[in-house]
């Protein structure tokens, strides 16, 4: 519900007086409201400018009330803002669906920011949700096809459907609540986004990056990616606490994220009730973790060596926490001098397939993920390649003893 105000002049009698006029819509008629400044034209000009402009706030507040009462919406509200109901929607939500820390943290901030910029370049930071309208959700989409990424490119359609599926609920909410009399993006479809299969390295792929990496400072976090299939943020997560060298295993609960304007932070609440996990520990693993206890020794000599992260697995050569991104950055500058495509989560996509080729059951691996369910591990994680069709096939050959196979082929036309 869109309010336009402007100031105009009256004659009333013999004096002409300074008046605000609100143009609405009732149906599909337009109409006006109108109240008296009760100032002259001559005392408007002598000082009283202010005056009336405050006077004319007040007038759409009132007026904005009173046609919500009119249309069965919330009075209350009449006057909420696009991001107080952000606020309140995301104070609904960590009440009602118990978020966690982090997507408490994003839906505060990094989703909230976009549409405050937003507002902020029309200059309607303080835009009410009743001014908000379906060409303003519009916008706001074309808007974030224009943002980019820190890396410079530009959001993904996979991108814009995540920050959407935040609006989207927090504007029906606003409706469901009464606030609004229309949802604003109820006619805003979601881009389509085609789920690609996960590609992996292969077994030579894997050597060689293998090789490359001994020369690197963050070898061996990375090598253990290789081995375990854990994300980024739980390996640089991992504490010497979850690991249990008697029965050979990791417990997976914990991971650390880079937040912006306060560094890493760690949380213990991960994506999924499914991700917190125990994965057995390879011999391989086992040897990884041990260098980097031998490593680590060496290291706390150094005199000014941090020891406040000594519960950590994987720290730096100070000691300090690594950050996630130095992991991505290393894989992806050694992919590119190797020639090969890939970049740090495809060594958990080819701990999956390689697994899978090796006879592990989908439940198997499926929990070593850390995923909700085989379907999610199917879908994305899992592939299979030329090779492997052949060999399946060709298992038929000896798998059914009633037919033996032809001396010579001969070819039908």
């Amino acid at each position: 519900m869109k309010l336009n105000s402007r100031i105009i002049e009256k004659k009333i009698g013999s004096k002409v007086y300074v008046g605000i006029v609100i143009d609405y819509a009732e149906g599909v008629k337009r109409k006006q409201a109108w109240r008296n400044s009760g100032l002259t034209l001559a005392e408007y000009h002598r000082g009283g400018k202010r005056r009336v402009e405050d006077m004319q706030k007040a007038f759409i507040d009132e007026f904005s009330a009173e046609l919500s009462k009119r249309r069965g919406l919330n009075v209350d509200y009449a006057n909420l803002t696009v991001m107080q109901l952000l606020q309140k929607y995301v104070d609904h939500r960590r009440t009602e669906k118990k978020l966690t820390d982090l997507v408490y943290y994003i839906y505060t901030t990094s989703h909230p920011d976009k549409m405050r910029e937003f507002l902020r370049m029309r200059g309607r930071e303080d835009m009410k949700l009743t001014d908000f309208t379906e060409f303003d959700a519009e916008a706001f989409v074309d808007y974030l096809r224009k943002l980019k990424t820190r890396e410079g490119k530009p959001f993904t359609d996979c991108t814009i459907k995540k920050i959407l599926c935040f609006y989207k609920p927090a504007f029906k909410y606003a409706k469901r609540k009464k606030f609004v009399a229309h949802n604003a993006f109820e006619n805003i479809d979601s881009p389509k986004v085609n789920q690609r299969r996960a590609e992996f390295f292969s077994k030579d792929e894997m050597r060689q990056l293998w090789e490359a990496l001994e020369n690197e400072g963050a070898c061996l976090p990375i090598q253990f990616a290789m081995w375990t299939g854990m994300r980024r943020s739980e390996i640089v997560g991992l504490k010497w606490s979850a690991i249990n060298f008697d029965n050979r295993t990791i417990r997976v609960r914990e991971k650390v994220l880079p937040i912006a304007g306060e560094g890493l932070k760690a949380y213990t609440e991960l994506k999924s009730d499914s991700s917190e996990r125990t994965i057995p520990l390879s011999m391989q693993s086992q040897h990884i973790l041990f260098r980097q206890i031998e490593l680590t020794a060496e290291n706390n000599k150094a005199i000014f060596y941090n020891h406040n992260y000594s519960d950590y697995v994987f720290v730096d050569k100070m000691g300090k926490m690594i950050k996630p991104d130095r992991l991505s950055n290393t894989v992806t500058r050694l992919c590119r001098r190797l020639g090969i495509k890939g970049h740090l989560h495809k060594f958990r996509h080819s701990f999956a397939s390689h697994l899978l080729k090796q006879g592990a059951n989908m439940k198997t691996i499926q929990e070593l993920l850390g995923h909700v369910d085989c379907t999610v591990t199917m879908k994305y994680y899992l592939s299979v390649d030329d090779e492997d069709k052949q060999t399946a096939v060709a298992s038929l050959d000896g798998h059914f003893d009633f037919a033996s196979p032809p001396s010579r082929l001969r070819i039908c036309n």
